[in-house]
């Protein structure tokens, strides 16, 4: 095993999984981590996401990344290939690592930074020593992220990748003045969370009122708080992740629209 050299400043991780909170595996995955790096920042960023979804994960990590410090090490599992030939891989990007299955949960990351560097995790080292073939979070992923966050040197884990798996996520298309995407999940309060950036609504060209158009209905303009409007009515929204959102004010879009993942949107500029 290589030296390892301690941290300057105690290392930051944050945590994405499908695991839920009902069952002991984030806390064994935690306690791996601590165990290696016990002077480690674990932050939660979401352990529900729905079994299977990794496109979901990899917009969870992607939106939330630019908010953590250099240095934080981001462990994503979501893992439906557990145990079969798909790679484990490490991601250096943005002065940031990334650890996850190589499924194409990072493939917004590695999209957004060119030059990153991907690694390989193979060295039987850097994993505990009996791994279990369905839970790789705890046995391969957990070990190599609390050994990094205590020093350890990304060139150990394994070799260079060049080939990782990037998946197609569900992109909007943007047509004469017309951007239509798709609802990507409705979180805890309600809110029908989009594929559309903000940044693709404020940036297009001969930007005028915006008309959102989903289930049916027609929303006028592109509201900031959730005050704008009176209570129990609907609007579209600059939601905290920076993508299009459909919200109904001290209510539920979800269940103002009959609507969930996969819905149509438009947004017509």
């Amino acid at each position: 095993m290589a030296k390892i050299a301690p941290p300057k400043t105690a290392p930051l991780i944050t945590l994405t999984t499908d695991f839920g909170l009902s069952d002991p595996y984030v806390g064994q995955v935690k306690g791996v981590i601590l165990g290696l790096c016990p002077g480690a920042s674990l932050v939660d960023l979401s352990h529900d996401i729905p079994p299977q979804k990794i496109d979901r994960a990899g917009l969870m990590v992607a939106s939330s990344y630019p908010y953590f410090p250099p240095g934080t090490i981001h462990l994503a599992v979501v893992d439906p290939g557990v145990g079969t030939s798909r790679r484990a891989i490490l991601v250096q990007a943005g002065g940031q690592m990334f650890i996850a299955p190589d499924n194409g949960l990072l493939t917004r990351v590695i999209k957004a930074h060119p030059r990153a560097k991907i690694r390989e995790i193979i060295n039987p080292e850097v994993m505990n020593h009996r791994i279990s073939p369905t839970f790789h979070g705890r046995d391969v992923f957990a070990p190599v992220t609390g050994r990094l966050a205590a020093g350890l040197a990304p060139t150990e884990v394994g070799p260079k990748l060049l080939d990782p798996v990037l998946s197609a996520p569900v992109l909007p298309s943007l047509r004469r003045g017309i951007i239509r995407g798709r609802v990507v999940y409705a979180d805890r309060f309600g809110n029908l969370v989009t594929n559309v950036p903000v940044a693709l609504v404020e940036k297009s060209p001969g930007l005028g009122p915006v008309k959102v158009r989903i289930g049916g209905q027609e929303l006028t303009g592109l509201h900031l708080t959730y005050a704008e409007k009176e209570a129990g009515l609907p609007m579209a929204l600059v939601g905290g992740l920076d993508y299009l959102e459909v919200a109904v004010n001290q209510g539920r879009a979800d269940e103002y629209f009959g609507l969930g993942e996969g819905a149509e949107v438009e947004v017509e500029l």
